[in-house]
Formats: structure tokens, sequence, C-alpha cells
């Protein structure tokens, strides 16, 4: 859903930012949060309360891993429902905050794994993916709110 929000979305940001419509280019990036939310919420619900069921449909041996499913799932939600941000910086001009963060992610990423997988395996490689994609994105709100002046995370407020 991302992706496709992205898709579109991408090009109007670049157009409203170029226009200096500021006030357009919060507009669409709120409402594609909430496009992106009406989405990941049934989702996020359903992998929390169907975890094994979910993982036993690729084979019973899979069921196992119910656990790292749903903290995978959590952290992708984070990270999803913050909105387009990466997308919102590429498309305003402030690709290296976006490299940045993503190249803070990835050592984040790395870094947890290192720490974390010896000691949990598995459930360690979850929570290092999930705190560096969540990280990777709310570093992205952060600046969206820094450079551009609202903050996605305010998805409810009126427009």
């Amino acid at each position: 859903m991302l992706f496709a929000v992205n898709a579109s979305a991408g090009p109007k940001f670049a157009a409203l930012y170029s226009q200096g419509d500021m006030a357009g280019l919060e507009r669409v990036a709120l409402w594609s949060v909430r496009l992106i939310l009406l989405v990941a919420v049934p989702s996020l619900i359903f992998m929390l309360i169907f975890p094994q069921w979910l993982m036993g449909l690729f084979g019973p041996q899979f069921r196992v891993g119910f656990t790292a499913l749903m903290i995978l799932a959590v952290g992708q939600f984070i990270g999803t429902s913050v909105g387009s941000v990466g997308s919102l910086l590429s498309m305003t001009g402030h690709e290296r905050q976006l490299r940045w963060n993503v190249f803070i992610g990835a050592v984040l990423a790395v870094g947890l794994g290192v720490l974390l997988i010896p000691g949990y395996g598995l459930i360690g490689a979850a929570i290092a993916t999930s705190v560096a994609i969540a990280s990777k994105n709310l570093l992205c709100v952060y600046q969206v709110n820094l450079l551009l002046g609202f903050n996605t995370l305010a998805f409810w407020r009126k427009i």
C-alpha cells in the first residue's frame, strides 16, 4: 500500500513544493497517511490475532515463527503509519537527509543484529529489523516537521 501511495503522491509532492503550496503539500501528505492507515490497521490486527495460522500457510514448520511475524508486523506498521515521509523528503529536495536516515537505519539494523541475534536468534533479528525500520521512518517524520513545517503523525487534524 505504501508503494502505491508513494507512486501517486510523490509527483504531487514535487509539484506542490515547486509551486510553494505548503498547505497543499501538507493536505496531500496527511491524506496519504489516512489512506495508508486504512489498509495498515486491519492488516496489523489480522497479523496480531492470527499469526500462527498465517505462518502455517507456508507450511507447519513455519508456525514457530509467529512471534517474529508479530514483532515485524508492529515494526512495519510503525514505519508505514507515519506516511510517505521518505517520498516527501525525496520529492522536496531533501534527498541528503533521506540518505542519512537510510544509512542510520542500516547501521542500527546491523548493530542490533550483531547484539541480539547470537542470544535471541530469530526474535533478535525481528527486533533489530523492526527497530531499524521504525527509527528510520521516525527520523524522516522529525525532518519533515523540521524542514517542511508539518507533522505527518498528526493525521487526524482538519486540513
